[in-house]
């Protein structure tokens, strides 16, 4: 069989790369490079002339304004840019002769067409990003019960530990599994199954704010990642994410409990995100082990678990990790 060459997608992987770039600004930055760049091409429109033109690559910092910005800003940007290609013509640049066209009606119909140009692509990269983020968000999020998907847990650990360390904050991971909900699976259907999930994560997510973040890992398992100014806050914030779930599920017509295992890390936490889940699915397993429906917490500082239950803990056990 014939070998194939490489594909040739080295423009490719610089356009998506600029594209990535775009996303990750801010809306003042994406506007500030937006302009930069339509301000170079009218710059070098000008010191080239009307005889050699380089207007069609204001399609470039339009369609990043689209993307990055929404559909009005592209628009302005590309009209903008279109203004001052139509200012260009009619004169000599710098570095071409005498002789430049005059401006007369066809003129006029070129400058029509170049803004029925802008809008149309503008219209299609808007939409284009809009399809983008919905199917995006389709993958990262959960449809049954709007939590996070498992796709999405290792960028939300990572975007968290970033936030803990920018205002030096404390982080608290919190593995939490269903007892109870397979027999209510297999006695009552999937469908009341289906129910049971959706209350739950309703009330985990009612139980955190908008900062934190909750994950559905599996059929009945959520992780909860918070963020909480000191350890001490830590455990009360597990403890009462535990105490309201397990209130949640005793109004529940079956009996289907909570058991959780929750890590505070403070200082140094682990650079791998799986680190997270381990610590705490190992103290999820020893509630299962012990009698369920409880909580336990341990507390990671500088790479070392520290054996701290907390006095109002359920089922209080000493809890470390290796």
């Amino acid at each position: 069989m014939q070998k194939q060459g490489p594909e040739p997608a080295f423009a490719t992987g610089r356009v998506t790369a600029l594209i990535d770039w775009m996303t990750a600004r801010s809306r003042r930055q994406a506007a500030i490079a937006v302009v930069i760049g339509v301000a170079a091409i009218a710059v070098a429109d000008y010191l080239t002339g009307p005889r050699v033109s380089v207007g069609p690559l204001n399609l470039l910092p339009m369609c990043l304004a689209a993307w990055a910005l929404g559909a009005r800003a592209g628009f302005v940007t590309g009209t903008a840019a279109a203004v001052l290609t139509i200012l260009q013509e009619g004169r000599p640049g710098p570095l071409q002769p005498e002789g430049a066209m005059s401006r007369d009606l066809t003129a006029i119909w070129n400058a029509g067409m170049r803004v029925l140009v802008v809008a149309v692509v503008v219209m299609l990269v808007a939409g284009f990003r809009r399809a983008f983020e919905a199917e995006r968000t389709r993958g990262n999020v959960d449809a049954l019960t709007g939590a996070y998907s498992r796709q999405a847990l290792n960028a939300r650990i990572a975007a968290t530990v970033a936030l803990a360390r920018r205002h030096k904050l404390t982080l608290v991971l919190a593995y939490a599994d269903l007892e109870g909900f397979k027999t209510v699976n297999d006695t009552h259907g999937h469908a009341v199954g289906d129910d049971v999930l959706k209350t739950f994560a309703s009330a985990a997510s009612a139980s955190i704010r908008k900062s934190d973040s909750l994950c559905r890992v599996g059929g009945d398992e959520f992780i909860i990642l918070m963020t909480t100014a000191s350890p001490a806050r830590g455990y009360s914030a597990a403890e009462h994410l535990h105490a309201r779930l397990s209130r949640i599920m005793e109004t529940l017509p079956f009996e289907v409990t909570c058991s959780m295992g929750a890590v505070i890390f403070d200082g140094d936490a682990p650079a791998d995100p799986q680190a997270f889940i381990t610590y705490a699915d190992a103290l999820m397993y020893e509630v299962k082990k012990s009698g369920k429906n409880a909580l336990r917490i341990a507390h990671a500082h500088m790479g070392r678990a520290q054996d701290q239950p907390p006095a109002r803990m359920k089922a209080p056990a000493r809890t470390a990790m290796a």
